[in-house]
């Protein structure tokens, strides 16, 4: 999934298309993960790194 794969690259200027993402996607990716919650534990991740 994109939203997974934009949290490990860590790239900042990923986080306001994650964060919209995150506040109005209700799909599911092909294993039935909640798109907004990966982009949510994406957002996490990017936020973490700057710590």
């Amino acid at each position: 999934m994109a939203a997974y794969a934009l949290g490990e690259i860590g790239d900042r200027s990923a986080l306001s298309a994650l964060r919209k993402v995150a506040q109005s996607d209700d799909g599911t990716d092909h294993e039935g993960r909640r798109v907004r919650d990966a982009a949510t534990e994406a957002i996490e991740r990017v936020l973490a790194r700057e710590t």
